[in-house]
């Protein structure tokens, strides 16, 4: 097995990262609004412009953090990854 602080600092990166994800679905959100309610065109396209950095470069690498880390903390748990 694994020992108890790295099994907490395991714990903590996942959390993190699934925090860090909820609030880049937060950002993407707040930039769906103006994108899909504004007649504006610059407004619409500068919102869609940032759309695309922030699935890139943050709402998928931590979508895959998260979910690494998840898999990881049930593969180190005795309860296991498909027992329960």
């Amino acid at each position: 097995m694994i020992s108890r602080p790295l099994r907490k600092a395991l714990l903590t990166a996942h959390i993190a990262a699934s925090v860090g994800w909820l609030g880049a679905i937060a950002a993407y959100v707040a930039l769906n609004v103006p994108a899909l309610m504004s007649n504006d065109a610059g407004t619409v396209r500068a919102a869609y412009l940032m759309m695309e950095p922030v699935l890139l470069y943050v709402l998928i690498p931590l979508a895959l953090l998260t979910f690494v880390g998840g898999v990881i903390q049930a593969l180190i748990t005795p309860w296991g990854l498909f027992r329960h």
